[in-house]
């Protein structure tokens, strides 16, 4: 099944943090998680500012549905993230 998405118009840049406003609690919540790891301080200090966080979520949920896995916002999708933060870094 081929499905082709078109836009028309100009494309609209929504800064992160509306993004973040509209999300679904349960992400907010995992960004949180996330942050608690990987953000300047914490246990796993990688430097993962919120928009990393917020950016490579989005990222692993839409690999999760391209793959037909679910997203359960668990220690296995925190180390995702972690790894498409870095991989983003270069």
């Amino acid at each position: 099944m081929n499905e082709t998405i078109k836009c028309s118009g100009k494309m609209k840049v929504i800064p992160l943090h509306d993004v973040e406003m509209r999300l679904p609690n349960r992400v907010i919540k995992f960004v949180d998680y996330v942050m608690s790891f990987y953000g300047v301080g914490e246990i796993y200090d990688i430097g993962a500012s919120r928009d990393e966080v917020l950016l490579g979520t989005g990222v692993r949920i839409g690999l999760c549905k391209w793959n037909g896995v679910s997203f359960e916002g668990d220690t296995i999708d925190r180390e995702a993230v972690r790894d498409i933060i870095l991989e983003m870094r270069g």
